[in-house]
């Protein structure tokens, strides 16, 4: 159970700003739509994923000591979430093993970074483990 301050804590987190996730046009369709998300034949997730396109926070700080990263929270697009697993849209590369937070509405998730592709210049995909959840209230 996260203290009962949780949500000042998230909301005086460093200013996070604008969110700055550029989407591909091809994307916009795929991201209105809600429900259950689709697996696929080569798909190796155990659970299912629901649709969440929403704004969230990320707080990354330099967990792999090859990746030089300065600690500090973004704001980020979420596409789908799993029992142990999220999505999300980012501006920057992250690499595989990378750890990080992600803030939602009343959770804290600890994640690991499994996966990462580019959509363009200002936008990548992200897929992370999801290690620990606390949740609020």
């Amino acid at each position: 159970m996260l203290e009962g301050d949780y949500l000042q804590k998230v909301n005086s987190m460093p200013e996070t700003g604008e969110c700055q996730v550029k989407q591909p046009c091809a994307l916009l369709e795929q991201l209105s739509r809600t429900g259950v998300a689709p697996s696929f034949a080569d798909d190796n997730r155990q659970y299912v994923r629901e649709r969440v396109f929403n704004k969230a926070v990320l707080q990354l700080w330099q967990s792999i000591p090859s990746v030089e990263r300065e600690s500090r929270c973004f704001s980020i697009l979420t596409k789908d979430l799993g029992v142990r697993s999220v999505g999300f849209f980012h501006t920057e590369q992250l690499y595989p093993g990378e750890q990080h937070f992600i803030f939602i509405e009343s959770a804290k998730m600890k994640c690991t970074v499994q996966r990462c592709s580019r959509h363009n210049e200002q936008c990548f995909e992200i897929g992370s483990s999801v290690n620990e959840t606390v949740t609020c209230c």
